[in-house]
């Protein structure tokens, strides 16, 4: 069957689009600084990625060149991203400075600040549709019900 490409993220500032039959990289963009995380939307065919500049890229997945299309603002280095698995356009992410957020990806204010963990955050996962678990380096998880207005 038809598979998907994998993607990945380096160091070297690189997002790279994998062919697991020939084992090559079929797309390779820089974007400057490195990328500390990455997840993949097939729902929304984007993809985000984290990096050391303190912003969270989105690229849109179905252009072959993978162009940045937002990029939103932290405070310090993005350590985790993740999709919402049941609103394609809701985005989690984790930085250093502490802060958990929730972006709608049409816009540039995060939905939602998460109570924050000190003095990082460092990873940030979907339970089920609407809540949100945080791990930081103050050892603790965060629990967050996003209320459904």
């Amino acid at each position: 069957g038809c598979r998907s490409p994998l993607r990945s993220g380096s160091w070297d500032g690189t997002v790279r689009e994998w062919d697991m039959t020939t084992q090559t990289a079929t797309i390779a963009v820089t974007a400057q600084k490195a990328v500390t995380c990455l997840d993949v939307s097939l729902a929304a065919s984007a993809i985000a990625t984290g990096h050391s500049d303190h912003l969270l890229r989105v690229w849109d997945a179905r252009q072959r060149g993978l162009a940045a299309r937002l990029a939103l603002q932290h405070k310090a280095w993005v350590s985790c991203v993740a999709w919402s698995p049941h609103q394609p356009l809701h985005l989690l992410s984790a930085c250093h400075d502490g802060s958990v957020r929730l972006w709608d990806t049409r816009s540039t204010v995060p939905l939602h600040e998460l109570p924050p963990h000190n003095p990082k955050a460092l990873c940030v996962a979907w339970d089920g549709d609407d809540r949100i678990v945080s791990g930081g380096a103050d050892g603790h998880l965060h629990f967050f019900q996003i209320s459904s207005a």
